[in-house]
């Protein structure tokens, strides 16, 4: 693509993509985040939001409960109160709170949105980057703010065998279906037998709706992956287990087998059959292979990190890493626990599950997970909101936090930096650090933040490392 075409093309400061719970979490913070802000370009507006489809909880029943309470938007959420039973959010009131947040920055912001989901982001330079949208619209962007959340779900043929599906007869209803989708279209397979394939939240979800529609459930999950013991955060999802007790085997599925059925209106007749090994009641030491004919399959069992930054270049994508806890605010120690992603030229952040599934993907976990011990258990889900929320608030400060600039500090500036990541290290532990910091800023023509953060880890010997 021409320079030309690039300078005409329509620039913002920040480039949005998401519409969630993350994406509106950062947009309150957008001036805090830590942004490099050199070799800025002038824009036609700051922000553009690419919010492709909308919040997940936008299609969500309203009356379903959130493991969370109202207090997702508080200043400070490291305070966050544990939720009781009769104080969870309902996703409707949540979703209002969204809106108000969201309407809020805009008439703070110059802000356009821009319709499709980021489908190709292309980087020319430092602070300029190009956009395409699905619907084939393009804008230049200085700066990356990326909430995309999880990613697509994971594919069924990625953990079992898929027979051939019949070209005819279909059926009113999708026969195979991710829980995500189930939750949104409610396109159940009403009084037919429907297995949902899971042990999180989202499956508990997809079996109450199933029970609703009158159907008989078979909820399955797999023993080894912990079986059911994550489908009850802070146990807002009680009564849909209550009263699927004797529904709730522990198996594993390992093909489906499309048989077909004489009579495609007919919901109840069943036109697959799940394979499924070591099928037992929950709690049962041993079960036996079994063939179930059902007329529904719904998995929920998470999404594929690989597809959360697909879109990004491979440049862009290999350059990403994790910014640190650097001042333990959320962790027992420094570089315990990340808070997002950035790039190395510092024009990337990415945020909330998209961040968490990017490390996932290059090898690593080291996120949300070990600032756990900070929050009261309804915050606790490594991928829970209040925890999401409280990683953006931790980056918005992260600027003031993350004092000196390892980049341009001076011995001094460095030293007492680093009294304040390690209060153990003697003042001479700390010159040292500093001395290596700078002279490994002087050997090379260019040098990231992230190879400085290791002369840290490795001078001063930081736990949790």
């Amino acid at each position: 693509m021409s320079s030309l075409y690039r300078l005409l093309t329509p620039r913002v400061n920040y480039a949005v993509l998401g519409s969630g719970t993350s994406a509106n979490t950062a947009l309150r913070y957008i001036d805090s985040l830590p942004f490099s802000k050199s070799f800025q370009r002038g824009f036609d507006a700051k922000i553009a939001i690419v919010g492709g489809q909308g919040d997940v909880w936008s299609r969500f029943q309203s009356d379903f409960l959130m493991g969370q309470s109202g207090a997702l938007y508080k200043s400070d959420v490291a305070d966050h109160k544990p939720a009781d039973a009769n104080r969870y959010m309902k996703v409707g009131d949540y979703r209002e709170q969204q809106r108000q947040a969201l309407e809020k920055t805009v008439k703070q912001h110059q802000t356009v949105f821009v319709p499709g989901s980021a489908l190709k982001v292309q980087k020319y330079g430092r602070h300029d980057f190009l956009v395409t949208t699905t619907e084939g619209l393009q804008f230049a962007a200085n700066n990356l703010l990326m909430a995309t959340g999880a990613g697509p779900e994971r594919d069924p043929g990625t953990f079992l065998k898929v027979g051939k599906r019949p070209s005819v007869p279909r059926r009113a209803f999708p026969e195979v279906i991710n829980g995500t989708d189930f939750m949104m279209n409610g396109a159940s397979a009403r009084g037919g037998v429907v297995v949902v394939y899971g042990g999180a939240p989202t499956s508990a979800w997809n079996t109450g709706i199933a029970s609703i529609n009158h159907n008989q459930v078979i909820w399955m999950a797999n023993p080894a992956f912990g079986g059911f013991k994550a489908a009850n955060p802070a146990g807002r999802n009680s009564e849909i287990i209550r009263q699927n007790l004797d529904n709730m085997y522990w198996g594993v599925p390992e093909e489906i087998i499309y048989k077909g059925v004489s009579n495609p209106l007919d919901a109840k007749e069943g036109g697959l059959v799940i394979r499924a090994s070591n099928l037992r009641l929950q709690g049962e030491k041993t079960g036996k292979d079994t063939e179930l004919v059902v007329s529904q399959f719904v998995y929920a069992i998470g999404t594929d990190p690989r597809l959360a930054l697909s879109f990004l270049d491979p440049y862009t994508y290999d350059s990403l890493s994790p910014i640190y806890d650097v001042h333990a605010c959320f962790s027992a120690s420094a570089f315990n626990a990340a808070l997002g992603l950035t790039s190395e030229d510092g024009d990337v952040i990415v945020v909330g599950p998209a961040a968490y599934k990017g490390l996932s993907a290059k090898g690593s976990s080291l996120l949300w997970e070990n600032m756990a011990t900070a929050f009261p258990s309804p915050a606790r889900p490594y991928a829970g909101i209040t925890m999401a929320n409280a990683s953006i608030e931790g980056l918005a400060n992260y600027v003031a936090l993350h004092n000196p600039n390892l980049l341009t500090a001076n011995r001094q500036q460095l030293a007492e930096g680093l009294k304040k990541i390690s209060h153990s290290a003697t003042e001479k532990n700390r010159l040292q650090v500093a001395d290596k910091i700078i002279e490994v800023r002087s050997s090379k023509d260019r040098v990231t933040e992230r190879e400085l953060v290791q002369v840290i880890k490795d001078g001063l010997g930081t736990g949790g490392v």
